[in-house]
């Protein structure tokens, strides 16, 4: 039974070992072979590479840094995130007008010899790498076969990268200051028109302040609806920032819905007001008065809060500084990225010559073994001994 087995692993070492100057040749010549195809026919690829970071400069126009400042505010700005910028940054380098502008200047549609546009876009989106790195700074790697047209081509995207960050920012503080000072031109007409209300009603009336046993339900609710005024401003100021729909805002709109219910408690005398009068049991001339002085302190409070930053949008409009911080500017690489020749052709070779062993194998199989079904198989391949 021993006689009639089929050839086994020992056996196909041996068969093998007895070719190796066979099999070594075949293998230098399959390294060589494909050396010389990826050295002849495979293009060279260089990667330049340039390092940048944010700078701490607001994404906002500036109002963020302001608005933690005022002691009346708590926005909650510390929900922007830190990776925001660079979620920009990949945004903008990707983006289909970055894109064919570098096609265009690089006049990479020749580079590449492609027939359109388009698939030019797409290989060069493919030759671009821009991400974060384990250290927090941002990298942006471009790949071409022209060692310095990859360092160009790195060192331009990080120049329209800035370019187009400025621009962004002062786009967005021109929005803010526009917002705040159609908000600045209309409290200052409400102001005067007010101020004259009431000096043309303290010289008809002659009602120059509010009697003692009111004047404290006069001090609450004019502190409390000039408090409820600059919530609502700093409500349609974070609305301005992040939009309607932001969940930044959401601290702000329940401020402001607090300080109505408070209001809406201290006219009716509930609550924790019960010891101020109603309003609505002033007297005429007293309620009068109140209406005229309130919309005064009201439209004085806002003013104080809105100029600053009427005053800091236009600031922020006027600034046209870098908003990239550059660690390393992109410089034309010594050494090539692309082919790695000595271990392409070793994987190529090894793979080939994986196939050329499996057939010596099978063909030995075929030629030595007794097994019936791999004699009935060898005849009917018509496989000769």
């Amino acid at each position: 039974m021993a006689e009639d087995r089929s050839i086994d692993i020992l056996d196909h070492l041996l068969y093998l070992l007895k070719k190796k100057y066979f099999i070594g040749g075949l293998f230098v010549s399959l390294f060589v072979v494909s050396y010389l195809s990826i050295f002849f026919f495979v293009d060279e690829q260089f990667e330049a590479t340039a390092l940048i970071i944010p700078s701490e400069q607001d994404q906002l126009g500036g109002f963020s840094s302001l608005l933690k400042n005022l002691p009346s505010v708590s926005l909650g700005i510390g929900g922007l995130k830190k990776n925001t910028g660079t979620e920009i940054f990949v945004t903008i380098i990707y983006s289909r007008t970055n894109l064919e502008n570098m096609v265009k200047k690089f006049d990479l549609q020749k580079d590449y010899d492609l027939d359109s546009r388009e698939k030019t876009v797409r290989r060069l989106e493919k030759n671009i790498m821009a991400e974060e790195n384990d250290n927090g700074a941002f990298e942006i790697v471009v790949r071409s076969k022209d060692r310095t047209k990859a360092a160009n081509m790195a060192n331009y995207i990080v120049d329209e990268l800035n370019r187009t960050m400025i621009g962004l920012n002062v786009r967005k503080s021109r929005e803010n200051r526009e917002f705040l000072e159609a908000r600045y031109n209309e409290l200052k007409v409400l102001l005067k028109n007010s101020e004259d209300s009431l000096k043309y009603f303290q010289e008809k009336s002659g009602i120059l302040e509010a009697e003692n046993q009111t004047q404290a339900t006069l001090e609450g609710l004019i502190k409390l609806e000039s408090d409820l005024a600059v919530k609502e401003v700093e409500y349609s100021v974070m609305e301005q920032l992040y939009g309607k729909n932001s969940p930044q805002i959401n601290s702000s709109k329940l401020a402001v819905d607090e300080y109505r219910q408070k209001l809406k408690e201290i006219k009716a005398g509930k609550g924790d007001f019960t010891s101020f009068i109603s309003v609505k049991n002033l007297p005429g001339g007293t309620m009068q008065y109140f209406r005229y002085f309130r919309d005064v302190k009201i439209y004085n409070t806002i003013l104080e809060f809105i100029l600053p930053l009427y005053e800091q949008a236009k600031f922020e409009e006027q600034k046209n500084i870098p908003v990239l911080q550059i660690i390393d500017r992109a410089a034309p690489p010594e050494i090539r990225a692309y082919p790695k020749r000595v271990l392409t052709s070793l994987a190529i070779s090894v793979g080939l010559m994986f196939f050329v062993l499996v057939y010596l194998i099978i063909s030995q199989v075929l030629k030595n073994s007794v097994n019936p079904k791999i004699i009935a198989l060898r005849k009917e391949l018509g496989y000769k001994t």
